[in-house]
């Protein structure tokens, strides 16, 4: 009986046995000790002669949890979780504690214990691990259980149709659930049946570990058409009917593909084979009809290289026996076949300048009027400067093609925004190829599309190719300037005659015209709209011109001084003016030379002596002269007696573009 410390006296009637005594009555009285870690009890007994007999008893300190160093341990208590069975998921399931009770009473999460877990991810039986903290101590754990996935979700990638051998064929598979790939032979096994002979084969996908369940795929067993061989097959009785055949392309190519079908005593009115030929991604598709009783040729068809499946298929319920053959067509050397779907940019078929591309219309445009589609080959380039191009179309098809720009919109000649757009179109009467002219256009990527509106080029072929023109046609490829014309051009320093097709070989180059080239160059992506005023202060300088910006630069920068009269006086530009080879070099010293870099008037004089005509050099010219010839920018003309520099010669357009070229090769212009 517990006796609380604070009640002074308790009375009992005890009925005990003590040896001799028998007591009849008991009084007792209840103190704290002194330390308050226990009690004293006071007994008085009497015996019957009324003798009494007192003792007092000393207990020991009660035991409370309170008091423990460990604390109450629960490990026999009740926990009741949320769920005790869970779907495997992939990740930690940690089921909620409904409640967690010991000797009758609910303790309390986070005060009286706490929760942790313990092989909860993986199928099997997962643990809720209750540990007492507080006045509490030990550890009570409930399992729970984990099962495995099903399958009946899981997606199988389509297996590709695989080729026939003669032996067992196990193509492995991807198996997705919840977009998560399954791993084989961790998550699922493979098992295979009918996969030796021809027709369809079974692949059988059975969970494990994780996962439970079965799931089934099919693969088509095909066999191989060889080219040039005679592919045959034939229904075994009265029947729906389908045949395929794998045809393996080496290179990319065009074929022709020779087609015989047949069906008879047929159950109802026959209707039209259908036939199809796909690459193995399933990427590019062609399909037709063909007629119940039938031969045809299809072709050319445009086939990158891979594998390629032909189907014949029928809904007839019918005798049925087809054949197939195809045959690779001979194409130019180095030839780019064009890879369908090449009907949009996006999927252009990449060529370079110089490549020969070749085709084939598989759909004339409108070959379905209701659809309104047709087929689009396009073919993409790049150029990486400018260029001017000459695109050659043969003429044994009936085609359209024309030049787009990547924002498909047709591309004018040079690029000029007045120009004609550059399209053209084949009869197909073998008269002769057809030339495009692009004039020079800008670097970018271009994109040339070829197509067909007429219904008789199903199948039918063409070729073309796409050359590099020099950008001026008065400029040879086999000329001793053509190099240099080339590398101003591409810089964009000397661009030539506006709306023409001339560089100006043989003209004379102006000083307004070198002044423009030069700032072009110090300003690179300059506007040649710009028209200032005249802020030379020399009056034959006009205001607004198209080469008031150059002389400008030139003047304020000591380029291009002008003519000075004899107090040193600048009176006149002289922007028509034509510009002689000595002028043109001291030009040059003028843009990158410091005067200490200027040999010396001996040393001139000697290098200059080289030359038959050396000492013709002004001079005021001498020292600049002989500082080209030592940098290389001046060789001189040979002769059979010997070398001429002509200093006072007025230096043609193509001669300024060599030494151009030499300057910047030397790094005398930058």
């Amino acid at each position: 009986m517990n006796l609380p410390f604070k009640e002074k006296c308790i009375s009992v009637v005890l009925s005990i046995s003590l040896g001799a005594f028998v007591p009849s009555a008991a009084f007792a009285s209840q103190d704290e000790g002194d330390d308050g870690s226990g009690f004293r009890q006071e007994i008085t007994l009497k015996d019957a002669a009324d003798n009494a007999i007192s003792e007092t008893l000393g207990a020991s300190p009660v035991v409370d949890s309170e008091l423990s160093p460990l604390g109450v341990d629960i490990s026999s208590a009740s926990v009741v979780l949320d769920n005790s069975s869970y779907r495997y998921t992939g990740s930690e399931i940690e089921p909620g504690v409904k409640s967690v009770r010991l000797k009758g009473v609910t303790l309390s999460a986070g005060e009286d214990y706490e929760v942790s877990y313990s092989d909860n991810v993986n199928a099997g039986t997962a643990h809720c691990v209750i540990t007492g903290i507080g006045k509490y101590s030990g550890s009570v754990s409930e399992p729970f259980t984990i099962r495995p996935l099903s399958l009946t979700n899981a997606v199988i990638n389509d297996i590709p149709d695989q080729e026939w051998t003669g032996s067992a064929i196990e193509p492995d598979v991807t198996v997705s659930l919840n977009d998560e790939e399954l791993v084989k032979d961790i998550d699922y096994t493979l098992s295979y049946e009918n996969n030796v002979d021809l027709g369809f084969a079974t692949v059988t996908v059975d969970g494990i570990g994780n996962y439970t369940g079965r799931k089934y795929a099919s693969f088509h067993i095909v066999q191989l058409l060889e080219e040039g061989v005679k592919g045959s097959a034939s229904s075994d009785g009265k029947d729906y009917f389908g045949k395929s055949w794998f045809i393996d392309i080496k290179q990319d190519s065009l074929i022709n593909l020779d087609i015989q079908t047949w069906c008879y005593l047929s159950e109802s009115s026959p209707v039209p084979y259908l036939v199809s030929l796909e690459n193995e991604d399933k990427s590019i598709r062609y399909t037709w009809s063909m007629g119940t009783k039938d031969t045809k040729t299809y072709g050319l068809l445009s086939v990158p290289a891979g594998k390629w499946l032909l189907n014949v298929v029928s809904i007839t319920k019918a005798y049925h026996s087809v054949s197939a053959r195809y045959k690779v067509a001979s194409t130019p050397v180095g030839a780019i076949v064009e890879k369908e779907n090449n009907n949009e940019l996006d999927t252009a078929t990449p060529i370079a300048v110089g490549d020969t591309f070749m085709g084939s219309i598989y759909n004339p445009l409108d070959a379905y009027e209701s659809a309104k589609i047709g087929d689009l080959d396009y073919y993409k380039f790049t150029l990486q400067s400018p260029k001017r191009l000459q695109i050659r179309m043969s003429n044994h098809s009936a085609t359209i093609f024309g030049l787009y720009d990547s924002e498909d919109n047709l591309v004018k000649k040079g690029s000029d925004s007045q120009g004609d757009t550059i399209v053209g179109s084949a009869a197909g009467d073998r008269s002769g190829d057809v030339i495009l002219d692009t004039g020079v256009l800008p670097a970018g990527t271009y994109y040339f599309c070829v197509t067909s509106g007429d219904q008789n080029t199903w199948g039918k072929s063409y070729y073309g190719k796409i050359s590099e023109l020099p950008p001026f046609d008065d400029v040879a490829a086999d000329s001793w300037y053509y190099s240099g014309v080339m590398f101003v051009y591409e810089k964009g320093l000397i661009k030539g005659y506006s709306g023409t097709t001339l560089f100006g070989v043989g003209d004379t180059l102006t000083r307004a015209q070198l002044a423009t080239i030069l700032y072009r160059n110090a300003n690179p992506g300059v506007s040649s709209d710009s028209r200032p005023s005249n802020t030379t202060g020399m009056p034959d300088v006009k205001g607004g011109e198209w080469y008031t910006a150059g002389v400008n630069w030139a003047v304020e920068n000591g380029v291009i001084n002008g003519y000075a009269d004899e107090q040193g006086n600048r009176f006149a530009f002289g922007p028509d003016d034509p510009v002689t080879f000595e002028q043109l070099i001291t030009v040059l010293a003028n843009c990158s030379a410091k005067s200490e870099d200027l040999p010396s008037a001996q040393e001139s004089s000697k290098v200059l002596s080289s030359f038959k005509d050396g000492q013709s050099v002004s001079a005021w010219a001498q020292a600049n002269m002989a500082w080209a010839v030592e940098n290389g920018l001046v060789s001189g003309y040979d002769e059979p007696d010997g070398q001429y520099l002509r200093p006072g010669e007025e230096v043609a357009r193509e001669r300024v573009a060599v030494i151009l070229m030499r300057a910047f090769q030397s790094g005398i212009l930058k």
